[in-house]
């Protein structure tokens, strides 16, 4: 059984790029789900390294920035 999930969170950290290349087949149930948790890192990995315009810095660090600037203690 932790193979298979193994093999299916590798699959989603490959971004998908090897699914249905026949070897294993027995994952094709999974596929779909796959590929939709490919989709949720891609667009994870867009967020990550998106730049803020305003300042030059990856907005994660812009927010991040923002949130310490403003943090109630």
């Amino acid at each position: 059984m932790f193979m298979g999930v193994e093999t299916a969170v590798q699959s989603i950290g490959n971004l998908g790029l090897q699914l249905g290349h026949g070897k294993e087949q027995w994952m094709a149930p999974l596929h779909p789900f796959i590929l939709q948790s490919v989709s949720c890192v891609k667009d994870f990995l867009d967020k990550l390294i998106d730049i803020d315009n305003e300042n030059g810095h990856p907005l994660w660090v812009s927010q991040l920035i923002f949130y310490r600037k403003h943090k109630r203690v």
